[in-house]
């Protein structure tokens, strides 16, 4: 076998243009978000189904929630880490179309839930494996795309997949933005019930957001005997609540003006996305000289139940911070505010040292694009958390919109598939069997 050249490889992907975008058209239908199971396993079945048919070696976890697909031979496997599972789509209403129908726009923009995060660029290098067979591209290390199904929620999936065929010594996962980012915060749910002794049954409804990890763009609280109230707002990532419009913020003024203690809460620990009348973190951004970012945190999801006013703060935080940090600064405040906590989800910030040979090829190949950039700290997380020796790569690059877990989700077909070319010469450099940990 021969190593194809830059242009073979852009040739055979740019001829596989609309199969890709005939598959993606069909994994963008499947609605999976993270709570349907049975959606998930039939987004799961039709990545993996795809790579059978392509004669490439494929599994699943015995519980169905994650596969993979892999080519190559030799002792070492480098990994590409996806999911399938999305975040709801939010309010309808904010989508110039049906959210789980990929559009392709006159000015190029590719519009559905998941066409960034991360249905998009699953397919994409699912299609370079192809590729790579196709050419018969020299192969010194196995390549393995490994699909979950979980990664907007609990990450149950990749630990299920880790304890049956163990993990790739080293990779990334196209979940994010480009140069590469080496360090990523933790992810964290806090869970408050607020009793709202002898106010409870006042309220009628208290409602906000659909996924924890996602900035709510509408709430609505309604008291006995009284109009609804809804507040409108815009949805983002919750890893940077600075580019949304936090509807629930809105709700939560409102509620404190009356007394509720809910409403006080959040109106008194959310003036900035810091929380930092909470004190979260210690206001710095660095660990042991390396810039590592603030500790962020955003009000999410609000509910009514039997045992009270349910609150969802998520939050991501600096390496260096831990679970115990953000518990003592919930207890700190329980009696004042009246609410009882509990960690619902929980990751610690990961870090990988960016002189390892592996990372030092990807920043080769990257640059030899023409793009600029190194190592950077990303404010959300991905399955890069998931294993050793993993980074977040892409697919979004520098100065473009990074459009996860908003409403009407885009990402432009030309720098997808800029990506794909990207990830094409990357995995050929890792794949090659020289360079590693």
């Amino acid at each position: 076998m021969t190593a194809a050249s830059r242009e073979a490889l852009k040739e055979r992907l740019d001829a596989h243009r609309e199969d890709m975008l005939c598959d993606l058209s069909a994994l963008v239908s499947v609605k999976s978000r993270t709570d349907d199971i049975g959606a998930t396993r039939a987004a799961l079945r039709f990545v993996i189904e795809k790579a059978e048919a392509w004669g490439m070696k494929s599994g699943y976890t015995s519980k169905m929630d994650a596969g993979y697909a892999e080519i190559g031979e030799g002792e070492e496997t480098v990994g590409v880490l996806v999911h399938v599972d999305v975040v709801d789509a939010g309010d309808p209403a904010r989508w110039p179309f049906d959210p789980f129908a990929l559009h392709l726009t006159g000015d190029g923009f590719l519009h559905g839930r998941g066409v960034a995060d991360d249905k998009g660029p699953a397919i994409v290098c699912l299609y370079v494996l192809r590729t790579f067979m196709e050419l018969g591209v020299p192969l010194g290390r196995k390549l393995r795309l490994i699909v979950g199904t979980s990664e907007e929620r609990s990450w149950t999936d990749m630990a299920h997949y880790a304890a049956e065929f163990g993990m790739p010594d080293f990779g990334f996962s196209p979940d994010g933005d480009f140069p590469i980012f080496n360090i990523e915060k933790g992810y964290c749910d806090m869970r408050l019930i607020f009793p709202e002794t002898g106010l409870l049954d006042e309220i009628e409804r208290a409602h906000s957001g659909q996924s924890p990890n996602s900035v709510p763009s509408k709430a609505a609280f309604k008291r006995r005997g009284r109009e609804e109230r809804v507040f409108a707002g815009v949805a983002a990532h919750s890893s940077v609540p600075r580019e949304g419009d936090n509807a629930l913020l809105k709700l939560a003024r409102a509620a404190a003006d009356e007394g509720f203690c809910f409403g006080r809460f959040i109106a008194d620990m959310f003036p900035d996305e810091f929380a930092s009348p909470l004190g979260l973190g210690d206001g710095g951004d660095t660990y042991e000289g390396i810039f590592v970012g603030r500790t962020v945190a955003c009000p999410t999801v609000l509910r009514k139940t039997d045992e009270g006013i349910m609150l969802n703060v998520n939050i991501r935080l600096r390496y260096g911070t831990g679970r115990a940090r953000l518990e003592d600064a919930f207890a700190r405040r329980a009696d004042e505010y009246g609410y009882t906590f509990s960690v619902s989800e929980y990751t610690p910030p990961m870090m990988v040292n960016p002189r390892q040979p592996f990372l030092q090829q990807m920043l080769a190949v990257y640059r030899s694009f023409g793009y600029p950039g190194g190592f950077e700290v990303a404010d959300g997380a991905s399955y890069a958390a998931a294993m050793r020796n993993c980074v977040c790569f892409g697919p979004v690059f520098p100065g473009e919109l990074s459009s996860a877990h908003m409403e009407d989700e885009r990402i432009s077909l030309e720098s997808l598939m800029r990506a794909g070319l990207v990830y094409a010469e990357v995995l050929r450099a890792l794949g090659s069997g020289s360079g590693g940990k």
